[in-house]
């Protein structure tokens, strides 16, 4: 049986009108004047037509807007959102999480997060991200994640992710810098753009000078959080941030979560020259 292609949403929209500029109504009185009822008729028609435009043209639009691939195969991110006043690092001290999301001149989204983590183990935070097979276990946003191939310097990663109420499954290359920096990059999906790092800064004893001194002069680390984005839907910038500033700090949480649960089970750190990761972390 042959095999017919599913036509595009405005294909099929275009078809429907040329039918109604192509329809001739039967006169049903033959011989009787019917030039009013033809007028009536073509008015009809034309309205229709009218209407199936207007209803195409959007539809067109944002078909080749979601189909358009990427043009930027690797993109420059933005510098980490450091805190410079001492607002910014009593904030942070109390478990705050800093965001960040501008609309660049390009058309996508730069979207910086920054958290302080008490502690240590800045290797196990490292892990955690490094084993993206894992995400859908413990990151809040994504529904499903599948390792599709891995190498010691960067592995390929299908993740589903629920983002504003919409679901979408991209393909990530995945690269490392071991104990600071894990980094992706779209290889295709549900979106145009989305390149980004998580960083990882050194193990602090004593916050700056900016920052009001803690008697105990507990250790911390700072996570980065960086992207450039841009999804297949025309998205206001209001809204991402909203959805960013939600969600970000969720997944800052269950990083800590995640960190104080696995330091219970691996109380010796991590070092470059062992073994990278634990094969089963979680």
């Amino acid at each position: 049986m042959e095999k017919y292609a599913r036509p595009s949403l405005p294909g099929w929209i275009l078809s429907r009108c040329a039918g109604y500029a192509s329809y001739t109504p039967a006169n049903p009185y033959p011989g009787n004047d019917f030039t009013s009822a033809n007028q009536n008729s073509w008015a009809k028609r034309l309205i229709k037509l009218a209407l199936c435009v207007l209803i195409t043209l959007p539809a067109s639009i944002c078909t080749t807007y979601a189909s358009e691939p990427s043009t930027s195969p690797t993109l420059t991110l933005p510098a980490p959102l450091v805190p410079h006043t001492k607002d910014e690092w009593q904030a942070l001290q109390h478990g705050a999480t800093l965001v960040d999301v501008r609309k660049m001149p390009s058309g996508n989204f730069s979207v910086r997060g920054t958290a302080l983590i008490k502690g240590t183990r800045r290797d196990l935070a490292w892990c955690l991200f490094r084993h993206g097979e894992s995400f859908a276990q413990w990151i809040p946003g994504i529904v499903k994640s599948q390792l599709l191939h891995t190498t010691t310097q960067n592995q390929t990663v299908q993740i589903t992710a629920k983002f504003l109420s919409v679901s979408a499954t991209m393909t990530y290359l995945r690269s490392f810098q071991p104990f600071s920096a894990v980094s992706w990059h779209l290889l295709h999906g549900d979106a145009r753009v989305d390149d980004g790092s998580w960083l990882f800064g050194p193990v602090l004893s004593t916050p700056p000078e900016l920052a009001v001194r803690d008697a105990r002069r507990t250790p911390f680390f700072l996570v980065h959080y960086v992207s450039v984005s841009r999804p297949n839907i025309w998205v206001p910038t209001f809204v991402l941030r909203a959805a960013t500033n939600r969600l970000l700090p969720r997944q800052i949480e269950a990083l800590r979560h995640q960190l104080d649960q696995l330091a219970i089970r691996y109380p010796v750190p991590i070092t470059p020259s062992a073994a990278p990761c634990p094969a089963s972390l979680l």
